[in-house]
């Protein structure tokens, strides 16, 4: 039996704490707490993005369609943005289907970088075009991290143990 922390451990738990606490170069005490900072990171970037959204439109959603159909979009990609944007910020701050409303959303920022290289404006314009390829990639990170801590749907624990 190893002593951890002023605790006695019995071998069950030692070879657990021996398997689950270190994975290579990753803590695997911290990380949980790594997915929930990117979590809520993303969640405040979606809600700052939304209240650009209502204040510079000016609540006017007509506007907002109106800039998709100049770009060539249809309306419904419209509603699919506002619509990734609200799930995100209601949902990931609470750490509600967290993998998923991340998946939800990517579509919606690699188009946004599409659109940026499409008009050649990406890596240090004044625009800040780089941001929806960061974006993108916080994203796949929360899909592949998971809800993290505090989060109100918490993951379930590995069949093994």
């Amino acid at each position: 039996m190893a002593r951890r922390m002023g605790v006695t451990l019995g071998k069950e738990m030692d070879r657990y704490h021996e398997k689950r606490v270190w994975s290579g170069a990753l803590d695997l005490r911290t990380a949980p707490y790594a997915a929930t900072l990117v979590r809520l990171t993303l969640a405040a970037m979606f809600g700052t993005h939304l209240w650009w959204k209502y204040h510079g439109f000016k609540g006017d959603s007509q506007q907002f369609v109106a800039l998709f159909q100049i770009q060539g979009y249809p309306d419904a990609l419209s509603y699919y943005v506002v619509s990734a944007e609200i799930a995100a910020v209601l949902l990931l701050i609470p750490g509600i289907f967290t993998r998923v409303v991340s998946l939800y959303a990517l579509p919606l920022m690699v188009g946004t970088a599409w659109l940026w290289v499409k008009h050649k404006t990406v890596f240090f314009a004044p625009a800040f075009g780089e941001l929806p390829i960061v974006w993108s990639f916080l994203l796949v990170l929360q899909a592949l991290l998971g809800n993290g801590a505090l989060a109100l749907n918490p993951p379930q624990p590995p069949k093994d143990m």
